[in-house]
């Protein structure tokens, strides 16, 4: 359908609702629907955009564009991001674990109350209901990443990528998140 232009990649489910390719249902998650289709009709309940993550002004696409490289070193090991749930974490396991990663992923259903943290380990806080509830900045600790809407999943590959990419000071990380 032609009113699909420049809203990217969609996803079609069975029962006729449009959706977001990057904030598309996963079986833990509904999804928010972009539209619908009803025989040969389709429609859209927003005007047509890119979700900001991946917009032409993006952040990664204007000041990191080494993201889309194809020539990768393959012999540089991959960066260990471990997603843990605020309920089930012990000071201890921060700690050993600040050495023997890159980043971590918080989910978190309140992390105005939460208090991980760690001196220059990236942490970064999602929602269990994302992308159906957001977390923004004013909803993490000092010094943590807020995730927005994305999924636990795909703030931990967000941050892998990042991180592999040689983005990880906070600030820059926190303008990829944005």
């Amino acid at each position: 359908d032609t009113t699909a232009a420049s809203r990217g990649p969609l996803v079609v489910k069975k029962d006729g609702l449009i959706y977001a390719g990057a904030l598309a249902p996963s079986t833990k998650t509904a999804g928010v629907p972009l539209g619908f289709v009803s025989g040969d009709k389709v429609t859209f309940f927003y005007e047509p955009s890119l979700p900001s993550i991946i917009a032409e002004n993006s952040t990664i696409r204007t000041n990191y564009t080494n993201f889309t490289s194809l020539y990768v070193d393959s012999y540089v090991p991959a960066p260990v991001v471990p997603i843990i749930y605020d309920a089930d974490y012990s000071e201890t396991l921060i700690q050993g674990l600040a050495t023997q990663v890159q980043g971590l992923v918080v989910v978190s259903a309140n992390a105005t109350s939460s208090s991980i943290s760690s001196d220059g380990l990236p942490i970064v806080y999602t929602s269990p209901d994302a992308p159906l509830a957001a977390i923004t900045e004013k909803d993490v600790p000092a010094g943590a990443i807020a995730g927005g809407y994305l999924t636990p999943a795909k703030a931990q590959v967000l941050l892998t990528v990042a991180y592999a990419n040689g983005v990880t000071d906070i600030e820059s990380l926190k303008q990829v998140f944005a």
